[in-house]
């Protein structure tokens, strides 16, 4: 990170502070919540997608891992919430890094359909038994930390902002440095990058299993949020949202990933009137971003400050 993300992140934790006080009490705390878990799926998704090249169809299912294994832990077995999410996080890494070790064998379509059924797997596995509150969900608890109960949103809020700022900042330190330019060499061409003596293998291992584990800390809040977790909740059409945000955003950017998050958590509050229509629409707009905005917001942006020659965070981004 150079000294403007540096103020740029300054400027959005004030922004933050900000938006909490006017908003406390109100529904658009809850918006702004649900930003805050797309936010965390979507850096995850970046990393591996938009650095590494690699179309991961299969994150909700490490994100249903993660809310499913704090739910269960809490609700049947007594655990308390945060050492329920950090086993929910080792066990998503686990799965994650044994998946990888599969998964990255294969090439091209075969990558992406192999990503597609393991998600659709947990999407069913979830629905299959009783112990997970099959397709009737599962209540859960409220989060608490230590003695102190997470009960209200603006509380909620603060624990996902502050988590998803950590995660945001982890991911601008990584991709700024020596791992970021070896995972722009992957993505551009992995055979010569392997020939330049990169473990490829190695970084889209790791990369994996990390974004697995932002997956699992936003799946188990999510799931102590909404005090009820239903397999639907990580469904084809989750999946299919996370790729809509990441493409508006704009992947390979990180910044951008706020972008699309933000634009996607509140698209809904303004598309109500069409919700019967939810994964049609959005398979629509995914092709039609595809097609129509390669780059997403960010890229424009980039270019725009380019042609006009002033000097932004955007046009850094690479």
């Amino acid at each position: 990170m150079n000294w403007k993300e540096y103020r740029l992140i300054l400027f959005l934790i004030i922004l933050l502070v900000g938006l909490g006080i006017i908003f406390s009490g109100t529904y658009w705390i809850t918006v702004l919540i649900a930003i805050g878990f797309l936010l965390m799926n979507l850096i995850g998704l970046d990393l591996m997608y938009g650095y590494c090249g690699q179309v991961n169809f299969g994150h909700q299912g490490l994100y249903a891992i993660g809310a499913y294994t704090s739910a269960i832990l809490v609700v049947q077995m007594g655990f308390p919430p945060i050492a329920a999410l950090a086993v929910g996080i080792i066990l998503t890494c686990i799965v994650a890094y044994l998946m990888a070790k599969i998964l990255f064998r294969l090439k091209g379509y075969f990558f992406i359909i192999a990503t597609m059924v393991f998600g659709l797997v947990i999407y069913y596995a979830a629905g299959a038994f009783e112990w997970t509150g099959a397709w009737n969900g599962m209540a859960v608890p409220n989060l608490s930390i230590g003695g102190l109960v997470v009960n209200s949103e603006i509380g909620y809020y603060c624990v996902v902002w502050t988590i998803a700022l950590i995660m945001l900042i982890a991911a601008l330190n990584i991709t700024r440095g020596r791992i970021g330019r070896a995972l722009k060499a992957i993505s551009a061409n992995e055979t010569a990058a392997a020939a330049m003596g990169i473990d490829t293998t190695k970084y889209l291992v790791q990369i994996y299993v990390l974004g697995a584990a932002f997956a699992s800390i936003a799946g188990g809040l999510l799931a102590h949020h909404e005090r009820f977790i239903v397999p639907t909740y990580f469904s084809i059409t989750t999946m299919i949202m996370f790729f809509i945000a990441l493409c508006i955003g704009g992947r390979g950017t990180i910044w951008g990933s706020l972008l699309g998050a933000t634009i996607v958590a509140m698209l809904p509050e303004f598309m109500y009137m069409f919700r019967t229509y939810t994964t049609l629409f959005y398979g629509v707009v995914f092709v039609l971003i595809l097609t129509l905005l390669p780059m997403g917001l960010a890229g424009i942006i980039k270019s725009v400050m380019a042609r006009v020659g002033r000097q932004s965070m955007f046009a850094r981004f690479t």
